[in-house]
């Protein structure tokens, strides 16, 4: 089988297995494999913050509002 087929196939349990190994085994993902916003539940959620203590993930727009008076974390993009 070409490896290209099996990772289509496959592409969602892959996904969910990164995500436990992130440590985000809890997140539920939707259709196309991208878990929403923890936030707002409406966009996806590709974006979290490496040295805050929560370790869900949230769309641009989101983080932007969780972190306006903390300019300095640094923001990982874990999907696009």
């Amino acid at each position: 089988m070409d490896p290209l087929e099996v990772f289509i196939y496959e592409h969602n349990t892959l996904l969910h297995e990164m995500l436990q190994h992130d440590g985000l085994h809890n997140i539920d993902v939707d259709d196309v494999g991208f878990p929403k916003c923890t936030r707002c539940q409406i966009d996806e959620g590709s974006v979290r913050c490496t040295e805050c203590a929560d370790p869900y993930l949230y769309c641009d727009d989101c983080a932007v509002e969780n972190h306006i008076c903390l300019p300095l974390h640094c923001i990982q993009v874990c999907f696009t």
